[in-house]
């Protein structure tokens, strides 16, 4: 390829974006492979991507052209500090220190406070939000802000209680079956940050890929566009590639927002499935494939009120609370116990055979012989 600048036509959405802060397996990848996040950015400028959220090779991403986003859990770059909240004072100089000391660093920041929810009224909240992008502005003059928006401060914000400085992004958190955003009319700047992958309750670990498929996510993503929410869209990828078809959808999305779902489902399906001897798949059969995807979408387990789709989320959810008995040792007497252990450990000795030597080996093995001892649990 040529060297020089190269242009198209411009995304719909000024700042779009993959949150890759909670990708486990992803992220071991990434560091374990050579030029792995160079990989991972790179595959999210291919999408016409500008901004990451990351919580490792930030300074990579921002030499590739993206702008790191911080953490709305650490407004301004500051850690949390209780008397950020007790002495105004002090909450001035930990935010003004902040600032500085990443100013030189192109950056998307985070605006926001503790306790913002418990504001009935949101004066306080309002009065520390202006505070904040005042110091922000007068550091960094133009910078590109926003505020993560969850719980009780929705309400606060559509109650007109919690007010945003102008410049501002409000960012909401739909989730992917929502047939709208919550956007608040054409012209208004807002933004949203939404999650492909589900996790569990009770730990928040990532567990399986969105089940409603991209159907779902299409009418969420142009439900928020017609509502008027145009200015930042961060996906939570996971560990991306079992999410692989739904980020495709929404690449297009914020660069086109009338992409039709299923014609992008069939273009995605026709460049995964091929040979590089020219094999492919027929019209015919992407099509019916196109069909099983979208009535496996659609007939996922769902639960919840309103009703939510689970699918293998749910399908596990028995066996995982089982096993979590069963470590902690409260399956002990229980009938067929012993029997399921004994199964667990052929399983895990299966489990051992696939490993390289090395601490991760050594601790299966461990794990293998005190299971054979009766020690575990």
């Amino acid at each position: 390829m040529p060297e020089g600048r190269i242009t198209g036509p411009a995304a719909a959405v000024g700042l779009r974006g993959w949150d890759l802060s909670d990708a486990p397996w992803l992220s071991a990848w990434a560091d374990a492979t050579e030029n792995g996040w160079e990989m991972i950015f790179e595959s999210l400028l291919r999408y016409r991507g500008n901004m990451v959220r990351t919580d490792k090779q930030a300074d990579l991403a921002a030499a590739m052209g993206l702008r790191p986003v911080q953490n709305p859990q650490t407004p301004l770059g500051a850690a949390p500090q209780q008397a950020a909240a007790e002495n105004p004072e002090e909450r001035h100089k930990i935010w003004q220190d902040s600032i500085r000391t990443l100013k030189t660093s192109p950056r998307i920041w985070a605006l926001g406070i503790d306790g913002m929810g418990g504001d009935p009224d949101g004066t306080a909240s309002t009065a520390a939000l202006q505070e904040q992008w005042q110091l922000l502005n007068a550091t960094v003059p133009g910078a590109a802000a926003y505020i993560l928006l969850q719980g009780e401060t929705v309400a606060l914000y559509q109650e007109g209680k919690l007010k945003i400085p102008d410049s501002v992004i409000p960012v909401l958190t739909p989730a992917p079956s929502a047939s709208s955003a919550g956007g608040p009319g054409p012209g208004a700047q807002h933004g949203l940050w939404f999650s492909l992958c589900r996790r569990d309750k009770l730990t928040g670990n990532p567990m399986t890929a969105y089940p409603g498929g991209d159907t779902a996510v299409n009418g969420m993503l142009q439900g928020a566009w017609r509502g008027g929410v145009r200015s930042f869209w961060m996906v939570g990828t996971g560990d991306l590639r079992p999410s692989l078809m739904e980020l495709n959808l929404t690449g297009a999305l914020w660069c086109t927002p009338d992409t039709d779902c299923a014609a992008q489902r069939t273009a995605y399906l026709r460049c995964t499935y091929r040979a590089p001897d020219g094999w492919a798949l027929t019209d015919s059969a992407l099509e019916d494939l196109s069909v099983c995807l979208r009535a496996r979408a659609e007939s996922a387990v769902q639960a919840g009120s309103p009703p939510q789709p689970v699918g293998e989320a749910f399908l596990t959810r028995s066996t995982r609370l089982f096993a979590s008995a069963w470590l902690c040792g409260k399956t002990q007497g229980q009938p067929e116990a012993q029997a399921y252990r004994e199964q667990q450990l052929v399983k895990l000795k299966k489990y051992r055979l696939g490993l390289a030597p090395g601490p991760q080996a050594d601790g299966v093995n461990a794990l293998i012989q005190e299971m054979e001892d009766g020690l575990w649990p």
